[in-house]
């Protein structure tokens, strides 16, 4: 469900980080590689409730803040 609720009544969910939709029903995963978060020449790769940014096979850098080359 990628959910969180309060144990109180009634209960109040949110979805998770990383995660939108209705708690209710159940989130979805946000694929944050459509906005394109890594630094120029890394690859971008969207796991469960998260992203990770990766430098090529062949360059090297910073996948986060320099880039790769």
């Amino acid at each position: 469900m990628n959910a969180q609720c309060t144990p109180s009544d009634p209960p109040k969910c949110l979805c998770l980080p990383g995660f939108k939709g209705d708690p209710l029903h159940g989130c979805e995963d946000v694929d944050e590689c459509k906005n394109n978060p890594c630094a120029l020449g890394s690859q971008c790769i969207n796991e469960k409730g998260h992203y990770k940014c990766i430098c090529p096979l062949g360059t090297n850098g910073d996948p986060y803040s320099v880039g790769c080359e």
